[in-house]
């Protein structure tokens, strides 16, 4: 793979990146190669190039169409395409390139920022969008979610974030997610990852201002400010070292690590997203999503999309062509009426509360035991090739144009204007690979689709359709190949290094500083290069107990305990719960509940706890004198006991309900 660096000729964001269909309109997006030649087709070839239909035996046909019944597997976690959907996400946010809406080059516009920095989740922080945070926190310091009150700790049987706290995004009463980007609720997978770094700011907020994160407090910085940093900081380092690794070749990562990027956002020009990034390269993860996942351990098999079942995709067709006429295929009409809700099975869609039944069992999507041989619960993702899960090819939310992304994806790379796969190859340097060199599915090339629809001297293919091609010719789509590898790599490793925010500029020498429960010692692991922070730990640490340093040392259900005694007509009988503050900063419990199954009461007027201070919380109204004793005396003031003799669970949860400490009462 011969490469060399530096081009002659650079569209910038401020500049006129231009296309044969004219000028895109844009301040962050650009043409890095406005001057190759477009990959410029009918649309009709295009149309039929990524749709399906029917051939002359009835079969279901389809030059990109992939076989449910053999889905392969790749050697990435299936988590990994929507890890890489939710940083998309984060960098683009293009309203007029909406699925929804005709491909329009010259409306092309980037509204979100091109870096690296979760405004996808932050928004412009508390002054500009107040209804991302929960007003209740000192100086709005955590951001809101849905209600957390429900999460049952000792539910072992439950997903990890159904037990510790909030499920749900926040929603209007609409069940409209109340969040920056409204893709990050498009499919129940994406929203759940939204919501588990809304929630990993949240334990992050904990840690810092009373766990033992303490130290990692700035000083210059708000509570707020520290655990953005943080967050932001640790999503970078999960970018950098497990997502571009496990999607990207590791020689051309090398490479880039070495000698610096050679095509996309060099330190000399504007930041900006390239579209053959945006438009063709970084739109490989659709061929990664299965057509079914299971989502926790009481579900299993679900559908991505609602409709049919992919296995009856083709029933579907064959009635879509007997009522629309023949000769129409499935890329330009949509199922009727009857058909298209043909499954009432549950499935992913999103744009909707996730009811009890979807909340995502992380360990289901990144490995959570790594190192076991398999031994754990992880499905894999598909491989990145040129077939694409039937699902894919009868989008049920699409009003105008093809229903198939694939189509959608060639028509949009013809109206940016994009070069052929073999033309960016050769003109970054690498050996372009022949079109009977890219496989299709059933074992075709793409050379020999071309000739079965007499085009068989066109010796280009889409840059699109030529990244998934590649990846599984040259690395059996367990990752990107060297085309794809190489702008994918560049671009992403170019906004971080651009972003002087990034870890990279703002402290080289930072490591995660956050625990490892996944990866690290606690697990088995080893804290070494060779087994970087990954993404599990983040999710791990996210879907926990607040880690704010508070404990439950005790349930003196009776009075016999260590809390100190009440008086003798005290109808609780000297009932109470004995907290300790384990963290290192100062605990605010103004608002935290104590929990007693069937019944609450809220912690108020309170100053914050010391570390190392012990509170005792009494049920009814405590000791007569406080004076006497050591502990802090907290009385709830109620006239009956609350503590089951034959055993509950006391839950201490925090302002937004989240579990904070929790202990059984064994009477």
């Amino acid at each position: 793979m011969a490469q060399h660096h530096g081009l002659s000729e650079h569209r910038g964001m401020n500049e006129a990146a231009m296309t044969d269909s004219g000028r895109v309109r844009s301040h962050r997006f650009s043409n890095r190669f406005a001057h190759l030649t477009p990959y410029d087709r009918a649309e009709e070839f295009l149309r039929a190039l990524g749709g399906v239909g029917t051939d002359g035996d009835g079969d279901l046909d389809g030059p990109m169409l992939g076989d449910p019944a053999t889905e392969e597997a790749a050697d990435v976690d299936a988590g990994i395409a929507f890890f890489g959907q939710f940083i998309d996400h984060e960098i683009t946010f293009d309203p007029t390139s909406s699925l929804e809406r005709e491909n329009d080059p010259n409306a092309l516009e980037n509204f979100r920022t091109p870096a690296l920095d979760l405004d996808s989740v932050y928004g412009s922080g508390p002054e500009v969008r107040p209804f991302l945070y929960d007003s209740r926190e000192p100086h709005d310091a955590k951001l809101l979610t849905g209600p957390a009150a429900d999460a049952d700790p000792t539910d072992e049987s439950a997903p990890r974030a159904a037990r510790f706290g909030a499920t749900d995004l926040q929603r209007n009463r609409q069940g409209a997610a109340l969040i920056t980007d409204p893709r990050n609720d498009e499919n129940v997978v994406i929203s759940q990852l939204q919501l588990a770094f809304i929630k990993f700011h949240n334990r992050v907020v904990d840690y810092v201002r009373s766990g033992d994160g303490a130290h990692l407090l700035d000083e210059e910085e708000s509570v707020y400010d520290t655990a953005r940093r943080l967050v932001r900081w640790h999503y970078q380092w999960i970018v950098l070292h497990e997502f571009l690794p496990q999607i990207c070749d590791g020689s051309v990562l090398d490479d880039i690590r070495s000698r610096g990027r050679s095509y996309f956002l060099q330190s000399d020009s504007p930041v900006s997203i390239p579209v053959e990034f945006a438009g063709a390269a970084y739109r490989y993860g659709h061929s990664q999503i299965r057509d079914r996942y299971t989502v926790n351990d009481d579900t299993e098999d679900v559908q991505f999309f609602p409709g049919p079942d992919p296995e009856n995709v083709r029933p579907v067709i064959d009635m879509m062509v007997a009522a629309d006429g023949a000769g129409m295929t499935a890329d330009n009409m949509g199922p009727p009426a009857d058909v298209s809700g043909a499954s009432d099975a549950p499935n992913l869609n999103g744009f909707g509360p996730v009811g009890d039944d979807l909340v995502v069992d992380w360990s289901y999507f990144f490995d959570h035991q790594p190192g076991t041989d398999g031994a754990g619960k992880v499905q894999p993702a598909r491989p990145i090739d040129a077939a694409l899960p039937p699902a894919l090819f009868l989008l049920p939310f699409i009003s105008e144009g093809p229903k198939s992304l694939a189509a959608r994806n060639l028509l949009r790379g013809k109206a940016l204007g994009l070069p052929s796969g073999q033309a960016l190859a050769e003109e970054m340097g690498i050996d372009p690979l022949d079109n009977d060199e890219l496989p299709l599915p059933g074992g075709q090339s793409f050379q020999e689709y071309l000739q079965s629809v007499y085009r068989g001297a066109d010796t280009e293919a889409p840059l699109w359709l030529y990244v998934l091609a590649e990846a599984e010719h040259q690395e059996d789509g367990h990752r990107l190949g060297a085309l794809g590898s190489r702008i994918v790599g560049e671009v992403i490793r170019g906004m971080v290094d651009a972003d002087e925010r990034a870890f990279v500029n703002e402290d080289p020498e930072w490591t995660p500083a956050l625990s490892r429960p996944v990866s690290g010692d606690e697990a088995g692991g080893s804290e070494s290069a060779e087994t970087p922070y990954r993404l599990a730990d983040l999710l791990h640490f996210a879907t926990g107990p607040a880690p704010d340093g508070l404990t439950i040392h005790e349930v003196d259900g009776d009075g016999s305990g260590s809390a100190p005694d009440t008086p003798d007509d005290d109808p609780t009988n000297g009932e109470a719960v004995v907290l300790d503050h384990t963290g290192s900063g100062e605990l605010p419990i103004d608002g935290y509940t104590v929990d007693y199954e069937e019944q609450s009461e809220t912690i108020s007027g309170e100053e914050p706890v010391a570390p190392g201070e012990r509170v005792v919380v009494y049920t009814g109204d405590g000791p007569d004198d406080t004076d006497d004793i050591d502990e802090r005396a907290i009385a709830l003031g109620r006239g009956i006991a609350a503590v089951n003799d034959d055993g509950d669970t006391v839950v201490v949860r925090t302002r937004t309900g989240e579990v904070s400490a929790y202990a059984e009462y064994a009477g």
